[in-house]
């Protein structure tokens, strides 16, 4: 994995997080374009472990959709639903496959945290 990010999403809200690609080349950081890829996927977890069961999966059309001038920007729809009232801590991490490349580029932790009105 190259590079972590951790989201935070609030208890019993819905939330829309967006996360921008830079790809670095000798000329300097440029917008890496998203739509070159076959899939993009992201599963969650309880834990890291391999062989825990995945919680959530989104794809493209299906909670997560390349925007941005230069499709460098993922936008990711987590449902109230998904949030729901748990308090808790999770693990993420985004497939990225292009051909018969498959690359994990980021992940992270999603921690859902209490909110006084539900």
């Amino acid at each position: 994995m190259i590079g972590t990010a951790n989201i935070e999403l609030i208890q019993g809200n819905s939330a829309t997080v967006r996360l921008t690609f830079e790809d670095l080349l000798p000329a300097g950081l440029v917008p890496l374009d998203l739509a070159k890829f076959d899939e993009i996927r992201l599963d969650v977890k309880k834990d890291a472990l391999l062989e825990s069961p995945v919680i959530l999966a989104l794809s493209i059309g299906d909670g997560l959709t390349i925007t941005g001038d230069d499709e460098n920007t993922l936008e990711i729809v987590f449902s109230r639903s998904f949030i729901g009232t748990d308090i808790r801590k999770l693990r993420y991490d985004i497939l990225f496959v292009e051909g018969a490349v498959y690359a994990t580029l980021i992940g992270g932790s999603i921690n859902i945290t209490g909110a006084v009105t539900l």
